[in-house]
């Protein structure tokens, strides 16, 4: 017996795309923000499939540690 699923996908970006998802990406954003300390900011932005938050440096000093330094604070590390 085979089970199968039929997905709407229109009712899934739509929820990828929620103020709900949107504001949980934010927690967890700002949550790494304040492990990475001053020097970065992030961005909230709804694309064509889903919410996104990008983490980005706003100092050049910030900006030399890479991008690693952003993984290991969203990962908590």
């Amino acid at each position: 017996m085979a089970l199968e699923i039929e997905l709407d996908h229109d009712a899934i970006r739509a929820f990828l795309q929620s103020s709900d998802v949107q504001r949980g990406l934010e927690r967890v954003a700002d949550r790494a923000l304040r492990r990475l300390g001053p020097g970065y900011d992030r961005e909230t932005f709804v694309g064509p499939n889903r919410a996104n938050v990008e983490i980005h440096a706003t100092h050049r000093q910030t900006a030399a540690k890479g991008r690693e330094e952003i993984r290991r604070a969203l990962n908590g590390d």
